[in-house]
């Protein structure tokens, strides 16, 4: 059980300066969401499977997930009311923590206590709804692929930050 938050641990700092080196925050999202439906699909349907290899995918989506999300935050509000916007995401991540397992608890006692494969088909559903939120992200905010990302809403008369913007502040501030 703790395969997926050692990995997420370990993963997070790697595959968020990976984020910030390259960009794609919600290709990222995309995959993670993808991930997290294959995993379920195999810990429900694949019983020969050895369960590490689902928690390691786990792990994985996990990781991808945080460190894609979380730093997007800054460039999809207002700068004064980032505080605001980490609060409520917290806010909906413990709502979903607390929430869930009243959710699987109803799904088990209504399959007669069988957890495989009713539950994973829940955990299923809720990742095809992160694969759909992230495809309408991808469609609707492409630029938070950028490595850069402009503030979402910005004017095209350079308000937001742009690649080229960024590398040339950094070689002046390398040559000083």
């Amino acid at each position: 059980m703790s395969i997926p938050y050692f990995m997420s641990a370990c993963l997070s700092p790697l595959l968020g300066g990976t984020v910030d080196k390259v960009g794609g925050r919600a290709i990222v999202c995309l995959l993670s969401a993808s991930i997290l439906v294959l995993v379920h699909y195999i810990l429900g349907f694949m019983p020969d499977v050895n369960p590490a290899v689902p928690m390691v995918g786990q792990g994985l989506a996990y990781s991808m997930f945080a460190s894609a999300l979380w730093p997007s935050v800054p460039y999809t509000v207002d700068e004064n009311s980032v505080g605001l916007a980490y609060g409520v995401i917290t806010a909906v991540q413990n709502a979903g923590l607390a929430g869930l397992p009243l959710i699987v608890s109803a799904v088990y006692n209504d399959s007669d206590n069988l957890y495989i494969p009713y539950v994973e088909v829940l955990f299923i559903a809720f990742g095809a709804v992160g694969v759909l939120s992230a495809l309408g992200l991808n469609i609707l905010a492409p630029e938070l692929n950028l490595k850069h990302p402009p503030k979402i809403g910005a004017s095209s008369n350079n308000e937001g930050i742009n690649d080229s913007d960024v590398t040339a502040k950094y070689d002046i501030l390398n040559d000083n």
